[in-house]
This record gives C-alpha cells, sequence and structure tokens, in this order.
C-alpha cells in the first residue's frame, strides 16, 4: 500500500488548545484532512474564526465549503510546493 489515510486520536480539548494558541493559516492537502480536522473538533468550525483556510486544490476546497469553510486560498497546482507558492502570493 503506498498511501493510507488514518484519523489520529486527538481529543477536541487538545485540538482546540492549538488553535487558541494562534494559527494564521490552516492548510488542507486532500478532503481527508478536513474531514479529520472537522470531526476531530466535534464540527465546531468556530475554532477557524479568523484563520485562512488554503486547499491544494479545488476538490478539498469544495470539501472545505462542505463543511462551512470558505477557502481564500486554493493552489492552482495540485501539489504540495503549489500550495506554499499560493500561500506566498496570497500573503505578497
Amino acid at each position: 500500500m503506498a498511501y493510507n489515510t488514518t484519523t489520529p486520536n486527538l481529543t477536541a480539548t487538545y485540538v482546540k488548545n492549538i488553535f487558541k494558541k494562534g494559527i494564521d493559516v490552516a492548510t488542507f492537502t486532500s478532503s481527508s484532512t478536513v474531514r479529520n480536522l472537522i470531526l476531530s473538533v466535534n464540527n465546531d468550525i468556530s475554532i477557524l474564526s479568523g484563520v485562512t483556510v488554503a486547499c491544494i486544490g479545488p476538490v478539498t476546497a469544495s470539501t472545505a465549503k462542505e463543511f462551512g469553510l470558505d477557502a481564500k486560498i486554493v493552489a492552482k497546482e495540485h501539489t504540495i510546493s503549489g500550495l506554499v507558492r499560493a500561500i506566498e502570493e496570497h500573503y505578497s
């Protein structure tokens, strides 16, 4: 198997405390990363209030939108390098 998606065993409180420390950009590299974060915080997307959402491509951005997130950054090239470039362009 070349690729295996797993859900981390984190409590909602643990994840929310990370966000309370200050997150500028939440990056999502697949639809499963969106779903895993949302599920880990019991669907409480308020933790992403004021956080810029960046997605690796339009499919991931569409999944984010299904969960009520607005991807302000969507990479044109659907790779990690493309996502980094899109973030750099957004902030330049």
